[in-house]
């Protein structure tokens, strides 16, 4: 039996599940499309609460540990994470029975989840071996399993009994202790940003700064845009305002086609440091179509934005962003972007 531990790294912290972490679940968790696959009923507190209360079973036998996952940069449990099949005497252990909330899901959370896991169960419990499985439909899992360097080790044919009494295969993969050295560089450089956790679909993604030719693209977008902060949808004055931006570049638009589909925005503004007396760009607007979220556009949009700044030899970006907004929070801390611990931003408007 494991005693209870913390696991912490720079994202995220890993810490005993219990009913305190309750109301943070149910906010990011009672979502039918979360557990489709688990054959669950997670619509309700109640279903939540149960699940809490199953976690715990195999813990008091010895042969589990849940964990919370705690996002750090809002201090919310965002979803749940376990060791589990515990056999300290044979030396190996099962992660698994994870899961987390659509808003942080590409983002570094459960990569270094994984990442501080499989280190504590390789460098400091001294296994041999770590467990994963999945469901065999789940795709989505399968491909990150095997992304890190885990084994398939086969298919167990009509394996588990879900709570809504539907019967899955199972298929399993492991990683060994000869083999951490190779998956915990993999998982380095992927924190380190320097290999984006993206899906496969990403390669379709391309950036093109905005002139007058995407506008039959950009206008929607706009549009979606201002409308998510409660505004009229107007396209003929969407038209006329992007138009003038873009012919009297008084702002730079970037455009992200997914495919040969509008798929999100961001609009750069000049300003101006007289503390460090540098240009920099202020990024004004981002926004993604929800047709097209959790697949890699966002980054690819900054990505885009990080790198005109750069070589317009520009001091940096700035952006603000509602202090409720964490998923937005997730992306720019995941990309580098530091949070201003100094000031606060005032506003002003003037009657029209």
């Amino acid at each position: 039996m494991l005693d209870p531990i913390i696991l912490e790294g720079t994202h995220v912290r890993l810490e005993p599940l219990s009913m305190k972490h309750l109301d943070d679940l149910c906010e990011v968790g009672l979502n039918p499309a979360l557990w489709r696959l688990a054959g669950r009923t997670m619509t309700a507190r109640e279903d939540m609460q149960r699940y809490i209360e199953e976690a715990f079973m195999p813990e008091t036998a010895g042969i589990a540990h849940p964990f919370a996952t705690i996002d750090k940069a809002s201090g919310k449990a965002v979803g749940s994470t376990r060791y589990g099949n515990i056999a300290l005497p044979h030396k190996r252990l099962e992660i698994g029975w994870t899961w987390i909330g659509k808003p942080f899901q590409r983002t570094s959370i459960n990569t270094e989840a994984k990442y501080l896991m499989l280190r504590h169960a390789f460098e400091t419990l001294g296994l041999t071996r770590v467990e994963l499985k999945a469901n065999a439909k789940n795709d989505q899992s399968r491909r990150a399993m095997e992304r890190i360097g885990a084994k398939y080790e086969g298919l167990l044919r009509r394996h588990l009994t879900l709570p809504n009494g539907t019967v899955r295969d199972t298929v399993y993969y492991s990683i060994i202790r000869e083999e951490w050295e190779t998956v915990k560089a993999y998982l380095e450089e992927a924190l380190s940003h320097k290999h984006e956790e993206v899906p496969e679909e990403s390669s379709r993604i391309t950036v093109h700064r905005a002139d007058t030719r995407h506008l039959e693209m950009l206008l929607p977008l706009f549009d979606g845009y201002r409308k998510f902060y409660n505004q009229p949808s107007n396209l003929e004055a969407a038209e006329a305002f992007l138009t003038e931006r873009i012919l009297k570049q008084e702002s730079v638009i970037f455009v992200a086609l997914l495919g040969n589909k509008g798929a999100g925005f961001t609009q750069l503004y000049p300003s101006f440091s007289s503390v460090t007396m540098q240009r920099q760009w202020i990024l004004n607007d981002l926004f993604v179509d929800p047709e097209f979220r959790q697949s890699g556009v966002a980054d690819a949009i900054m990505l885009a934005a990080e790198e005109f700044s750069y070589a317009d030899n520009a001091k940096g970006l700035v952006l603000s962003t509602a202090v409720d907004n964490y998923p937005a929070q997730a992306l720019y801390e995941k990309r580098g972007w530091k949070r201003d611990e100094a000031f606060y931003t005032y506003e002003k408007y003037f009657a029209q």
